[in-house]
């Protein structure tokens, strides 16, 4: 390395292969710039190496002190990261990929260099998720560098790839490359040529896009077009992006002399086509649903109390008996407790707008289970019911009960305790309206709305 070489400027690292027969170590060398080194094995069996070279933005300067004390880093992820990241580097073009990996590999060397731990995901990950998506979406064809979206949604390279695989449960790269398959399918149905195809949807050469949609369809798009065309213009091929399962090869190996061994290796990928979960609801939604189907628990035992004889103001027993036949006590202990149950059973509703029984309807219901449940209706039905306990509960709350007048100055213990009792349905309406909208807001993220 000359005195004028460029690469004197930038750190680098050095991995070996895992751990194999007769090998004692796997891990990651990291020589910063400036250290002397002769790259001789201490074992007799030598080693294997793959260098990777790192500008000074990712591995800077500052970090070089401690690099030289600790070179060794005895670290699976990290080595795991630099694996993927030389994987994504061999064959050109994939550059969203490769700068999504080297922001992780980034993320690990800081955390072992500056003792920086990763930033979670928080509140902010659908709308970040949301707006990357809508970057790729609007450049398949040019594609998008991970720093210029970045920069355009104001967050941090590894942040933003994280968030995108919290919600959608795929990375940019893969997401951009299941919409340029879907594309160039389209393209290859309407008989054009697999080498225009290539360049429209975004590939650099036919051979690029050769490998990715081999390994999405299981067949070039040469063969597929000309399949395609055999059927009668029919697309009747399964696209293999969708299925756990990629492909199943055979391999013949022979560990003992004299005998063939056959091995069946599945190989899985993850779907580029399967539909975006549902984001998870945040805390305060959770917290406002249970406040919910709560809320009529204490009306419920004040009305219990009420006819068990209990004095809790307001009513007298002997009052509230004499609108049931005959002041029987069983068939209005018969009513509050129908009453109770009912309204119980419509605030715990509230629960599967953040629970996943909200989203798909529970087996052991009859003619119903097993379906999903469309959220369009529940959006309805939630907003229908928030309007209708909020207009019940404050009018008959506000408007009739405490302006009753009342013989006594002040309040007895027994109102206060309808009072208490009474209060929390108040909150009903409203929480229920803040947790509907999040509803809302949440499956319109999975739809890229």
């Amino acid at each position: 390395m000359g005195p004028d070489d460029p690469r004197r400027r930038l750190g680098r690292l050095r991995t070996r292969p895992p751990p194999s027969r007769g090998d004692r170590y796997g891990g990651v060398l990291l020589l910063p710039p400036g250290v002397p080194h002769d790259g001789r094995t201490v074992t007799e069996s030598g080693f294997r190496k793959r260098n990777l070279y790192l500008e000074d933005s990712v591995l800077p300067q500052r970090w070089a002190g401690r690099a030289v004390d600790f070179p060794l880093l005895d670290d699976a992820l990290l080595r795991h990261r630099i694996h993927q990241l030389h994987a994504a580097l061999v064959p050109a073009g994939d550059m969203l990929e490769a700068e999504s990996r080297l922001s992780f590999v980034r993320e690990r060397l800081r955390f072992h260099l500056a003792g920086l731990q990763p930033r979670a995901p928080g509140r902010e990950a659908n709308r970040l998720a949301t707006g990357l998506r809508e970057l790729l979406d609007s450049r398949t064809d040019v594609g998008i560098s991970l720093s210029e979206a970045a920069a355009v949604l104001h967050a941090h390279p590894t942040h933003l790839t994280r968030c995108f695989k919290q919600t959608y449960g795929l990375p940019p790269h893969t997401h951009l490359t299941g919409k340029r398959i879907d594309r160039a399918r389209r393209l290859l149905l309407n008989g054009h040529r697999p080498a225009e195809v290539a360049t429209t949807v975004g590939y650099h050469d036919q051979a690029h896009l050769n490998r990715h949609f081999t390994r999405h369809m299981g067949t070039t798009p040469a063969r597929y077009q000309r399949t395609i065309a055999d059927r009668g213009g029919r697309d009747c091929g399964r696209d293999r992006s969708s299925s756990p399962v990629r492909r199943r090869r055979i391999i013949r190996r022979r560990d003992v002399p004299g005998r063939a061994v056959r091995e069946i290796r599945a190989m899985t990928t993850t779907s580029t086509s399967r539909a975006p979960r549902v984001p998870p609801p945040p805390r305060w939604v959770v917290r406002a649903a249970h406040v919910v189907a709560w809320s009529t628990v204490p009306s419920g035992v004040w009305r219990i109390a009420l006819v068990l004889g209990v004095p809790v103001g307001v009513m007298e027993r002997e009052e509230f008996l004499a609108g049931f036949p005959d002041h029987s006590p069983l068939i209005a202990m018969a009513y509050v407790l129908l009453i109770g149950a009912v309204a119980e059973t419509a605030s715990y509703l509230t629960l599967g707008l953040v629970r996943p029984w909200g989203e798909v309807v529970p087996r052991w219901i009859p003619l119903l289970g097993g379906r999903p449940v469309d959220h369009r209706f529940a959006v309805l039905a939630a907003s229908l019911g928030a309007l209708a306990v909020t207009v019940l509960w404050w009018m008959l709350f506000f408007g009739g009960l405490l302006t009753a007048p009342s013989p006594d100055p002040g309040m007895s213990a027994g109102e206060v305790f309808f009072v208490a009792s009474y209060a929390p349905l108040l909150l009903w309406g409203p929480l229920l309206a803040a947790v509907t909208w999040s509803y809302h807001r949440r499956h319109q993220v999975r739809a890229g709305v």
